[in-house]
């Protein structure tokens, strides 16, 4: 497995998704920073992303592996709500949502994009990570 900070730009987390690519990574997760970073000003070290590999928890999916132009595509999403939140113009209603029989939500993710605080780290796995360890 491996995990890096998202780039704040967004061509930046493009170029990082094609090279773990090239790497063999073939799975990703967008992983929140804000419900492990509850004050972010008093974090010397600055904010983790909680669990790894298989049990992180990604911001649609949740502990599902998700394509990189899939993870690209959440936080380009992430983005143009945060800028159509900041220029004040009429907000489309966020489809937040539990997942049948998931004790996972997207809402606090949502939540940060509008409120322009959302941090995320990428989870990257290699085909044969994709699955969990064999019983």
């Amino acid at each position: 497995f491996f995990s890096i900070e998202a780039p704040g730009a967004f061509d930046q987390l493009q170029e990082a998704l094609q090279l773990l690519e090239r790497l063999d990574y073939e799975g990703f997760k967008l992983v929140a920073q804000q419900p492990y970073c509850l004050a972010p000003e008093q974090q010397a070290l600055g904010c983790g992303s909680g669990l790894f590999g298989h049990l992180a928890v990604d911001v649609v999916s949740g502990v599902a592996w998700r394509s990189a132009r899939e993870v690209a595509a959440s936080v380009q999403s992430c983005s143009e709500l945060a800028a159509e939140v900041a220029s004040a113009r009429e907000v489309k209603p966020w489809n937040c949502s539990r997942p049948k029989g998931s004790w996972w939500s997207n809402c606090g993710y949502l939540r940060a994009c509008a409120e322009g605080r959302a941090h995320f780290d990428v989870h990257a796995a290699r085909s044969g990570e994709l699955h969990g360890p064999s019983r």
